[in-house]
């Protein structure tokens, strides 16, 4: 919210107070006060039992009692649809509310489609309500889509003159070579699940659901992996030791329990093996060598699990690199200080999503590695931008790791094939959406070895615009 407030101000000198840091409405007739406001979507959302919203007592009730707003702007509104986009938010209750209390609004992001259709459509419907007839007919639904949105290209945006400002994004796939001991984990990790969802007496309620995303935890990192079986191995022996003592009462029983310990302790002896040898090592290696020690690059890297940082956090740093990071449980300030860490003196910034939105860490550093693939290919996008943004000096690069083994490649299908539908859904908003969109966005394959070349070849690139572009842009520089 604070940068909200210093940019409306410095830039546009609109002066805005935060609400619940600046000043707190306890009585309604206060609100003809304020006319320019910051307010956190979490403060003010409404609670989940409603009870004390309608007694006044919440901060959505005393937001839903203002005056009616003239217009209200929603930052990063992809958070407003859940991912099964059934069941509505708290976030997306508070917006539909003010939607019904605001003469306009506006909702902001980049990534508004997360490649799930429904989410989509239902963002939409909330942008405008009144078009919902044609969001739902297949035959309408394209001019519905520039009807609502307005896309904003970076790459398009020019000085007043019509120059360029970026000078462009390359990402590259970079594929990694499995070991037989990786794979053999696979092999035994994929018949371990197999067998537990297949087992009539298996804990369903507290165990099934997490189990297939041991799979994606493998994709990240062996390490990752190897701390949610240590996790579940410490649980089913807990469960063992409580049964042997009649004080247990789950469904299973407590030969399955014990059976299953025997095989979680094999996976992770299994684990011992693999993670000496993972395939991800020499990549950190290689980042190591050819950017921070040959390149005198800065890195950005981004991981969705912990455990794989902490891991990535302590290989870099027994290679001699000075190493910053960024996670969920961090306050705004502690990610702040890391990014300023990061400007000033480290090599690398590991970072979970939780640095992938609402910060500039483009001082310095052109280069972000994504060292595991999210489900969803927005996030490519969200993590991309931290760094290629207004003010970037140099082409920016996109590493996008991935190890040849069944898991990954899976991961990689089943984004790619989410940034294909994105790519379809929204191919009238903007020439970006093509046929070569998701091949655009995870890269060409590149090997290990080729990563030495990538700053001399992005160095000797020109960003090459056509003709229609070009005049588009300067159109635009010169007010027409």
């Amino acid at each position: 919210m604070t940068r909200w407030e210093a940019e409306l101000y410095h830039k546009f000198d609109l002066p805005f107070e935060l609400y619940g840091k600046d000043f707190l409405i306890r009585s309604i007739d206060k609100w003809h006060r304020r006319e320019l406001v910051i307010a956190s979507m979490d403060l003010v959302k409404p609670t989940s039992d409603y009870v004390s919203d309608s007694e006044l007592r919440s901060h959505f009730a005393r937001l839903e009692a203002a005056p009616e707003w003239d217009l209200v702007v929603i930052d990063e509104a992809h958070h407003l649809t859940p991912p099964d986009a059934v069941e509505e938010t708290l976030l997306f209750k508070l917006v539909a509310s003010l939607r019904n209390h605001s003469r306009a609004m506006l909702l902001l992001t980049g990534t508004p489609h997360v490649g799930d259709s429904n989410r989509f459509r239902k963002l939409m419907k909330l942008a405008r309500p009144d078009l919902t007839s044609q969001i739902d007919d297949p035959n309408a639904f394209d001019r519905a889509v520039r009807e609502i949105m307005i896309r904003t290209r970076k790459d398009d945006v020019t000085d007043h003159a019509g120059n360029f400002l970026l000078k462009g994004i390359e990402s590259h796939l970079i594929k990694l070579q499995a070991n037989e001991s990786y794979l053999q984990l696979e092999r035994e990790l994929d018949a371990f699940i197999g067998r537990s969802l297949d087992d009539d007496e298996f804990d369903v309620a507290r165990s099934r659901q997490g189990l297939p995303i041991s799979r994606k935890l493998l994709a990240s990192s062996v390490e990752a992996v190897e701390y949610s079986l240590r996790k579940r191995l410490d649980e089913v022996e807990l469960r063992v030791r409580a049964r042997r003592r009649g004080m247990c009462t789950g469904s299973s029983s407590l030969t399955v329990a014990e059976v299953e310990v025997a095989r979680l302790r094999a996976l992770l002896a299994r684990c011992e093996v693999a993670k000496q040898s993972d395939p991800k090592q020499p990549l950190m290696r290689a980042i190591y060598d050819e950017f921070v020690c040959s390149g005198h690059r800065k890195v950005l890297i981004f991981t969705e699990f912990r455990v794989t940082q902490r891991w990535v956090i302590r290989e870099l740093q027994s290679l001699g690199a000075n190493v910053g990071y960024i996670h969920g449980e961090q306050t705004e300030e502690q990610k702040r200080a890391a990014i300023d860490q990061f400007e000033q003196d480290a090599d690398v910034l590991v970072s979970t999503d939780a640095g992938a939105e609402g910060f500039n860490i483009h001082s310095g550093c052109h280069i972000v590695v994504n060292f595991d693939l999210p489900w969803n290919p927005m996030n490519l996008e969200q993590r991309a931008g931290r760094v290629y943004r207004i003010g970037q000096r140099q082409r920016t690069i996109v590493l996008n790791a991935t190890v040849e083994s069944d898991y990954s490649n899976y991961v990689l299908t089943r984004s790619r094939s989410r940034a294909k539908t994105i790519a379809a859904e929204l191919r009238t908003l903007s020439p970006e959406f093509d046929d070569v969109y998701a091949e655009r966005l995870f890269g060409r394959s590149l090997s290990i070895n080729q990563i030495k070349w990538l700053l001399h070849s992005a160095a000797g690139h020109s960003e090459i615009r056509d003709a229609s572009r070009i005049d588009a842009a300067i159109g635009r520089a010169r007010g027409h």
